[in-house]
């Protein structure tokens, strides 16, 4: 048996080898990806649960805000009615309702001239809120992930994608080349691909 022979079988030999070893690698990180699912999915449920608690507790308070701020904005833009009203009463109108500090001109603000609360644009925009799409249909054409107060649903996804990516990466990387697939008979010689 001549020298090249020998070198052949032995790199022959080593390929064979660490294509085991990548494959005993590719089931290993395999089994660590089922085995942490768990733990990621205790933590993701553990955030929204925190998550859902702090929006709950939260929301007396901008209710409470919300409202003085409404409060102060109406009673500011009375004043400033009836204050423009004593500077130029042909042009704008008195503000109607109980009386005011300005000049003894009653407060409120007139509105007499506002838009119905039922025109066209309400109904155009009830109709559209009547057709529009349920939870499940937007969840059947991956728009919504997840439930509707889920606020984490989308970055699950992505997470979920991404360890998937991985894996895949590492599986492409991990296969064996066309001469070992033709060696073992999966593969034809013709149907090896070009060298690069």
């Amino acid at each position: 048996m001549s020298f090249l022979d020998q070198a052949k079988q032995a790199a022959n030999a080593a390929l064979n080898t660490a294509a085991n070893v990548a494959q005993q690698a590719t089931a290993a990180a395999q089994q660590a990806s089922a085995a942490a699912q768990p733990t990621l999915s205790a933590a993701y449920n553990s955030a929204s649960a925190v998550a859902q608690q702090a929006s709950a507790a939260a929301q007396p308070a901008l209710s409470s805000a919300a409202a003085t701020v409404a409060s102060t904005a109406s009673a500011g833009l009375t004043q400033a009615q009836a204050g423009l009203h004593s500077v130029a009463p042909n042009v704008v109108p008195a503000p109607s309702g109980a009386s005011s500090s300005v000049s003894g001109v009653s407060s409120g603000v007139d509105t007499s001239h506002d838009l119905a609360p039922h025109g066209k644009g309400t109904e155009k925009l009830e109709q559209l809120l009547e057709h529009r799409p349920n939870v499940k249909e937007l969840q059947d054409r991956n728009i919504l992930k997840g439930a509707p107060n889920d606020a984490l649903a989308g970055k699950k996804a992505d997470l979920m994608r991404a360890q998937l990516e991985s894996r895949l990466d590492g599986q492409i990387a991990n296969r064996p080349a066309p001469e070992q697939l033709v060696k073992e008979g999966i593969l034809e010689p013709a149907d090896v691909p070009p060298a690069i």
